[in-house]
């Protein structure tokens, strides 16, 4: 069994947390110039968010 160390836990967390903050600035952008509902807006902001992190696990895999 393969234990993640601290360290492993701690990238994981951060690449999330960059992943969130620059969807959400993304899609408030595109909110704003596309005078977007809310809903709408969420809808993209979780669009990019999935996308990203889709992309950053294959990343991820291929480096290891």
């Amino acid at each position: 069994m393969y234990m993640k160390t601290t360290q492993e836990i701690a990238y994981g967390f951060i690449i999330f947390f960059i992943i969130d903050r620059l969807a959400r600035l993304i899609s408030a952008q595109i909110s704003l110039r596309g005078k977007m509902t809310e809903m709408e807006t969420e809808r993209l902001r979780c669009s990019i968010e999935l996308g990203a992190l889709f992309i950053a696990i294959l990343v991820l895999k291929r480096c290891t």
